[in-house]
């Protein structure tokens, strides 16, 4: 068997399979998430449904949509009474898995009772909070009530009474004020260079939905406020009956423009589900102190499984790294930090420069410069504390950077960097509340340890600026 390109149009004749899915997460959608990504194709087997794409160069692998009977019975056993059915169902279900796609394969996107259930001597299992979608139940989230919405109940009224009002349907000649409010509502974000790149992919996406709302099943609204056009949510219905919010922005002058907008959205498209899905927050401190405060009544968490020694364990484990140090009697997480930090990290040294008494004593990365290594091109290590970011290091394994610190180091006399590659030890910083107490040091030396594995014959040189 072999896979097929997974076009919009074979995705709706396998909504009714992919419907069996137990997750409400948005992955099974097409266009708030399938869309995305590169080179989709699938595979029904006639048991499941496998999907597999591409990213930045990677194979990702969907854990599969079990449809037929004989799977369905352990896929019902993983919310059963017994524990022993349960672990049981859940090794059945994910040999199988293997069994089609192959013992090296990495599974996304894994269930949590899959992944719960799941055999740890068996099976590597990892998970990533940044990219779990937040999950509401529907009638609170529309009816809101109670003291915990509040607040949220004091934005629509005050919203109600502020402005002349309307909240209906998209239609094609909104099109051209929708597109302005976007790129008002990115102008004001006074993005980087990468976020740039990545709202103009975001435009072309909204471009795209708003052009074929009907072809792909999608809903669309916007809110009025004194005549313009202040919001515009899109929304969709997943597979398994859970409405997801796929696009959702609001010129934020109007007060209380979110809270009437998310909350007109779903009373008039999902007051007749269980389950409102609002994706994910990306690790962005803000966007996670929004979602939280709609009151989730579920995650839908994210897991990734693959199996025990085999080839792809070991590449897998250095980019899903983390570790945990005491110092100076305080504990600290240490996480490798990819692309989806990139605003985190980026904001952290904007801050911390700010504060410092003279900015030369750091010297920060150009947007790119940071995009690049937190994209793969180096080894970026974060200390947390809780969940704030205090510290940094990393090893920046650009090699065109590299053969210029090399000239460098054998101009200075270390005539044996010529036969070695080089590679830079840069974006060490603390926070100041913490300094003084050894991160630092600690950071600086992980690092080290991990490009010893990385590339164990080279040189690291750390640049410090000639001004400092």
């Amino acid at each position: 068997m072999t896979y097929k390109q997974l076009t919009l149009s074979e995705y709706k004749n396998l909504k009714e399979k992919l419907a069996k899915s137990i997750s409400k997460g948005s992955e099974h959608n097409f266009s708030g998430f399938l869309d995305w990504f590169d080179d989709l194709s699938y595979l029904d087997d006639g048991n499941a449904i496998f999907i597999k794409a591409t990213a930045k160069d990677h194979t990702l692998n969907w854990f599969p949509v079990f449809y037929s009977e004989k799977y369905l019975k352990e896929v019902r056993l993983l919310n059963g009474e017994s524990e022993g059915e349960a672990k049981q169902a859940a090794r059945a279900l994910i040999d199988y898995a293997f069994s089609v796609v192959g013992n090296d394969a990495v599974f996304y996107f894994v269930p949590r009772e899959v992944a719960l259930n799941a055999q740890v001597c068996c099976y590597d299992i990892y998970f990533n909070r940044n990219t779990s979608d937040y999950i509401y139940a529907a009638q609170d989230f529309i009816s809101l009530k109670g003291k915990k919405y509040h607040a949220k109940r004091n934005h629509i009224s005050k919203f109600k009474s502020n402005y002349n009002w309307e909240f209906r349907e998209y239609r094609a000649d909104d099109y051209d004020e929708v597109l302005r409010l976007l790129d008002a509502w990115n102008e004001n974000k006074n993005f980087g260079t990468l976020s740039r790149g990545s709202a103009e992919y975001e435009k072309q996406f909204l471009k795209n939905w708003l052009e074929n709302l009907e072809e792909r099943e999608l809903l669309s609204d916007v809110l009025i406020a004194d005549g313009a056009i202040v919001g515009v949510t899109v929304g969709e219905i997943s597979p398994n009956g859970v409405g997801v919010v796929i696009f959702e922005k609001a010129n934020q002058e109007f007060e209380g423009v979110y809270s009437m907008l998310s909350n007109s959205f779903a009373k008039k498209r999902f007051s007749s589900l269980k389950y409102i899905n609002r994706q994910e927050d990306m690790g962005l401190m803000g966007l996670r102190k929004s979602k939280l405060s709609y009151n989730p009544s579920d995650f839908s968490e994210r897991y990734v499984l693959l199996k025990k020694e085999t080839e792809v364990e070991a590449r897998y484990k250095d980019s899903y790294y983390k570790k945990r140090f005491d110092i100076n009697g305080e504990e600290f997480v240490f996480k490798r930090l990819d692309i989806t930090f990139y605003e985190t990290v980026r904001a952290f040294y904007i801050d911390g420069i700010s504060k410092l008494k003279d900015p030369k004593f750091f010297m920060n990365y150009t947007d790119e410069e940071l995009a690049a290594i937190l994209d793969g091109g180096g080894f970026f290590v974060g200390a947390f504390k809780g969940e704030e970011l205090v510290g940094t290091a990393a090893v920046d394994f650009d090699e065109g950077y590299g053969e210029l610190l090399k000239n460098i180091l054998s101009d200075g006399g270390f005539n044996d960097a010529k036969d070695y590659p080089v590679f830079e030890l840069s974006g060490i910083f603390v926070k100041e509340d913490f300094r003084k107490m050894g991160l630092a040091g600690t950071l600086t030396a992980e690092v080290i340890n991990i490009a010893r594995l990385f590339a164990p014959n080279s040189y690291l040189c750390a640049v410090v600026q000639y001004d400092n």
